[in-house]
């Protein structure tokens, strides 16, 4: 179908939004690949009169990724715990709380007792063995009064032993501001109500520019936070081409400097293994698109606890994994390295709550043939049957958590880097459902890490953006906006931007969670581009040091509270 646009920005949540659009779109695989049949990937959506979404299991693999000729197997979402009218929302997809099976650990992986994520209810075991099945969307269920529940479980947070060496989490939900902020909190808690993200209790004004572009780009952008002097918005751990010297005065990223200190480290995916919001921290190369090389950097970088999608980079091409085929050309096995270099290797999200993670040192989570999500509109995703998230992979707060209490073992101290990819690519593709279901896992991964920050305060917990994705902007009824809840919206606003509703483009509104008056309210999502605009961004942050973040905050100013804290030591502005 044809990609969604419009003309002009709306209204700004906050006055800083600005129009400066940078010069690069979100990356793209290469256009002779094609989607993996067999990939569980999550629920097809259909709306009640309430603006509410039911769902139903569809199989397919995430757009962008390599050919493949061995489908995997499917895993069966159980149904989730019903939660009380005011937490619920009608976002499609949401994952739903596991129970640990013994039985699903992955070869060279203990089948103990399960320690990380709540469990709720049994879940379908994924089989070890990938048997060969067609792909084949999943017809829709009947429309439902009963909104899709959430939050029904959280993942464990470990509680460490009293230490003295200090700790960094940085945790990046890609594309974020605040408008994306405020769009969550109305659909899931009211517009009086309060999120995981409102709970943290310091704050700044981000400043994101590129040394040659006014709005940031992911791998530009993770490349300052990185190493916290200014590069180029093409740069990918290098200043265009051009190896960096960091604001340390060491040619290092922060991740590199911590390994090489001895500390712990992790690094935490929904999007593949080469995304930058990561991979950056310990990649450098001269091309986004070079994701072979990015991910053989990541795997042997020596990182402990490395956890996301992109199987597909891992394996030689034409050799068959747990989620399809792989592309590498140079004949590489990185899982085997893996496995040969002492790492535990897990495919599932049930597979990653059966570890033992006391007994687990180094990690690999494979989850996965490209992204955890898939990214396409949502009428796109609802003609092909596909969900926004695979069902068999964990949720970013479960991820976070499992890498938690392996690193909280470190008496060194650690730093564990998290993204979120979802919340940009989604909001690149102007998918509103998808969007909010990806701010609501970003939301949840935020009270795990924060409750982690709350038990041990020698912590830092520090979150930002580097660019807001879309323009994404929140719409309710006022004259001459009338909405209806249960009527489709107009497809487009008087300026021709896009009116998303549940479904998609003039699909019927989404309805918020009640005010404080109990009264609820239909709203549409707005976009004004597909890029990445410089937006309204906030750093948040909680624990040791989190009093610096105030005012005004340079994106270059992120590396230096986080090497700040981690080292002990300063260094200058």
């Amino acid at each position: 179908m044809p990609a969604k646009t419009s003309l002009v920005l709306t209204a700004a949540t906050i006055a800083l939004v600005a129009w400066a659009v940078s010069g690069e779109s979100p990356p793209t695989v290469p256009s002779d690949v094609t989607p993996v049949a067999g990939d569980t990937i999550g629920r097809t959506v259909a709306p009640s009169q309430s603006g509410a979404v039911t769902v139903a299991q569809a199989t397919n693999t995430p757009p962008g990724a390599p050919p493949a000729a061995a489908p995997s197997a499917q895993v069966t979402t159980p149904p989730a715990v019903p939660v009380p009218p005011a937490a619920v929302t009608q976002i499609p997809n949401a994952a739903a709380p596991i129970a640990p099976a013994p039985t699903a650990a992955a070869p060279n992986t203990p089948a103990t007792a399960p320690v990380g994520p709540s469990q709720v209810a049994p879940a379908a075991v994924q089989s070890t063995t990938p048997a060969p099945q067609a792909a084949s969307p999943a017809a829709p269920v009947p429309p439902t009064a009963s909104p899709a529940p959430v939050d029904s479980a959280k993942p464990a947070v470990p509680k460490t032993v009293a230490v003295t060496a200090s700790n960094v989490i940085f945790f990046h939900p890609d594309g974020t501001g605040l408008n994306h902020w405020n769009a969550l909190r109305t659909l899931t808690k009211g517009p009086d109500g309060a999120l995981e993200w409102d709970a943290l209790p310091s704050m700044a004004v981000y400043s994101g520019h590129m040394s040659n572009a006014l709005a940031g780009t992911s791998n530009g952008g993770a490349t300052i936070h990185a190493y916290g002097v200014k590069v180029a918005a093409r740069s990918f751990g290098l200043d265009g081409e051009t190896p960096i010297v960091a604001a340390s005065g060491k040619p290092a990223s922060i991740v590199q400097e911590a390994l090489a200190s001895g500390r712990a480290t992790g690094l935490v995916q929904t999007g593949h293994i080469a995304e930058p919001g990561t991979a950056a921290f310990i990649a450098s190369v001269k091309k986004r698109s070079e994701y072979t090389e990015i991910a053989r950097q990541v795997v042997q970088s020596g990182v402990p606890v490395i956890l996301g999608g992109g199987e597909a980079m891992l394996l030689p091409k034409g050799i068959a994994g747990r989620h399809g085929d792989g592309m590498r050309e140079d004949g590489l096995d990185l899982i085997q390295w893996a496995k040969g270099s002492g790492y535990t290797v897990v495919y599932t999200r049930q597979e990653l709550a059966a570890l033992d993670l006391s007994k687990i040192d180094k990690l690999l989570g494979v989850f996965a043939r490209w992204n955890t999500f898939s990214d396409k509109t949502e009428e796109e995703n609802a003609r092909e049957g596909l969900g926004h998230y695979l069902s068999s992979a964990p949720t970013v707060a479960e991820m976070s958590s499992a890498a938690l209490q392996i690193l909280s073992r470190s008496k060194d101290g650690f730093l564990l880097v998290v993204e979120e990819e979802g919340t940009d690519n989604m909001a690149n593709n102007n998918n509103a459902s998808g969007t909010l279901e990806a701010l609501r896992r970003a939301d949840e991964a935020v009270g795990v890490l924060h409750r982690h920050v709350k038990d041990n305060p020698n912590t830092l917990l520090l979150m930002a953006a580097d660019s807001d994705a879309g323009g994404m902007q929140l719409i309710g009824p006022g004259p001459g906006r009338e909405m209806e809840p249960g009527k489709p919206l107009p497809a487009t606003s008087k300026n021709g931007s896009p009116a998303d509703g549940v479904t998609g483009t003039g699909g019927v509104p989404f309805l918020s969670a009640p005010d404080a008056k109990g009264q609820r309210w239909p709203f549409a999502i707005t976009w004004a581009t597909e890029n990445d605009v410089h937006g309204g961004i906030l750093v948040r942050a909680a624990g040791k040091n989190a009093d610096k973040v105030k005012g005004r905050l340079d994106n270059t100013g992120i590396y230096r509270i986080m090497y700040e804290t981690l080292f002990d030591r300063p260094i200058g502005n």
